[in-house]
């Protein structure tokens, strides 16, 4: 294995810091090797040595105006530059992927890239340039590319739903929201059946933050049935992830206070106390507010104001469920200390 197939493995690995060792280790001898350098900057970004990448990424471009040798660093350095500029990067990367993909090549990895390229203009047109005349118009004339390109990626009707929203346009918002999620539920499913041995695949894991994106649209959108199934969805791939508790929570308490018969219609129901919910959603929130206890007693690092909201829920709704935190009769620690007793 070549040194950069190795650095690539430790990166499709999430082992960015052994991937910079080794390359660093092989810098001086390949200031010319434009592949090289490319993968390097990628690896500088992993690592969060942003200012670094960028000035890596700089002279690359510059060695490869036309993007011959790999559109990676054009797309990098459009989103880290951002505005009128980084439109202007990312459409050298485009344009070269755009015209291997009109001459045939129209593989994951192609289409990836393209995808991902246009997802950071979307992005760019829908912050720093949002105030522009065209704004709107851009991203629309982009989504619908992306959606020619491929119309089964989940994660451009994500973008489209978030599209929608800033447009207002709810309904269109959650129809794409709902066929992301039907696309992801199929990806998923594909991965797990294509998987060789029982362990977590780290095709899976990336699909958390995906799945994270769904969850924040969908209350957004007030589709908390949705919600509560990504949450659990995503609960099955890390159950360690504090926020999934704390949104899976709200969309609980939300779509309960909806249904209140005794609301306000002129009050809006989320602002509604907690005390308003039924029983049923009671029982649910607690049980879920006693696994997020759990990872607030074990974990470390945690978002402060994140952990605060899970405490004061806590207190709102009497602590976690004692019998929840007690050991299993059957646990490990438990196993035979009837007979230590009587041996001793």
């Amino acid at each position: 294995m070549g040194i950069i197939e190795e650095a690539r493995h430790f990166l499709d690995n999430s082992l960015p810091e052994e991937a910079l060792e080794l390359l660093t280790s092989k810098l001086v001898e390949n200031q010319a090797d434009i592949e090289y350098l490319q993968l390097y900057g990628e690896v500088l970004l992993e690592n969060n040595q942003v200012e670094d990448a960028y000035n890596l990424f700089i002279k690359t471009c510059e060695m490869d105006p036309i993007a011959d040798k790999g559109v990676e660093k054009f797309l990098y350095l459009g989103q880290i530059i951002g505005g009128e500029d980084g439109i202007a990067y990312l459409d050298v990367g485009l344009n070269k992927l755009n015209e291997q993909f009109e001459n045939g090549n129209k593989d994951i990895k192609t289409i990836k890239k393209l995808n991902e390229g246009i997802f950071a203009k979307i992005e760019i047109w829908m912050t720093d340039l949002c105030m522009e005349p065209e704004a709107e118009s851009k991203c629309d004339e982009l989504i619908d590319y992306a959606l020619k390109v491929d119309d089964s990626y989940p994660e451009t009707y994500s973008l489209l739903a978030s599209i929608r929203i800033s447009q207002q346009r709810n309904e269109d918002a959650e129809e794409a929201l709902a066929r992301s999620w039907e696309l992801f539920q199929q990806r998923k499913q594909k991965i797990q059946l294509e998987s060789i041995n029982d362990e977590m695949n780290f095709e899976v894991i990336e699909l958390i933050q995906p799945f994270i994106t769904i969850i924040k649209f969908a209350i957004e959108l007030e589709l908390y049935d949705l919600a509560i199934e990504v949450c659990q969805a995503t609960q099955d791939i890390n159950d360690q992830i504090l926020d999934i508790y704390y949104y899976e929570v709200l969309a609980n308490l939300f779509k309960s206070k909806q249904q209140y018969p005794q609301r306000d219609k002129q009050t809006d129901y989320r602002d509604l106390p907690n005390s308003v919910v039924d029983e049923d959603t009671k029982s649910d929130v607690k049980l879920i507010l006693t696994s997020a206890f759990k990872i607030l007693q074990t974990s470390d690092d945690l978002d402060p104001e994140l952990t605060e909201s899970i405490n004061s829920l806590l207190a709102e709704f009497g602590g976690p469920i004692m019998s929840e935190l007690m050991p299993q009769r059957g646990d490990d620690n438990d196993d035979g200390w009837e007979d230590e007793i009587d041996d001793n």
